[in-house]
């Protein structure tokens, strides 16, 4: 093989690694933030609280995350986790010339979809789904935000509420 061959295989890996490493550092990493909305507890029907009035969510690079949710006012507290889907990558071109531009500032974005449950003291109750959209850029490190709602329709109550936060720091 030719050494300009060779030469333009490594640029392409070296690209590749660095565009890639560089990607999963700015979403990677604990996301966290508040909720709104009221949910009944059913083993208690008097009993509401706010699911994902606090929370806070690992999110992984290969498209997965888990989290946990607190309501500090009631004291209930649950789990939730799904899978998320990168909807919005920024283009890497390449010029007449052969060479390659990368935008300085790449906007990126995704949604995740999932499922939450409620801890009752002995196990993990499923108990609704929500949806979040996240949106960051490479040059806000530790920032990004993200929004979203959940729903519950549990037994027969319903329920339903918001989601925001953003990332508090990367991996």
């Amino acid at each position: 093989m030719r050494n300009s061959k060779k030469l333009i295989i490594v640029l392409i890996a070296m690209l590749t690694i660095g565009v890639s490493s560089g990607f999963a550092t700015v979403y990677e990493g604990v996301w966290s933030g508040t909720g709104t909305g009221v949910c009944v507890d059913t083993s208690d029907t008097s009993n509401f609280f706010t699911p994902f009035a606090t929370w806070e969510q690992d999110v992984n690079a290969l498209g997965g995350f888990s989290g946990t949710w607190q309501d500090p006012l009631t004291g209930k507290h649950g789990t939730f986790s799904g899978t998320w889907v990168v909807t919005r990558t920024p283009p890497i071109d390449t010029l007449p010339d052969g060479s390659i531009a990368v935008p300085s500032v790449r906007e990126f974005s995704a949604v995740s979809e999932g499922t939450w449950t409620l801890n009752n003291g002995v196990a993990e109750i499923p108990y609704g789904t929500y949806t979040m959209n996240f949106s960051w850029t490479n040059d806000m490190p530790g920032g990004g935000s993200s929004s979203g709602s959940w729903g519950t329709d549990y037994s027969g109550w319903f329920g339903f509420g918001t989601i925001v936060g953003g990332i508090a720091w990367g991996i």
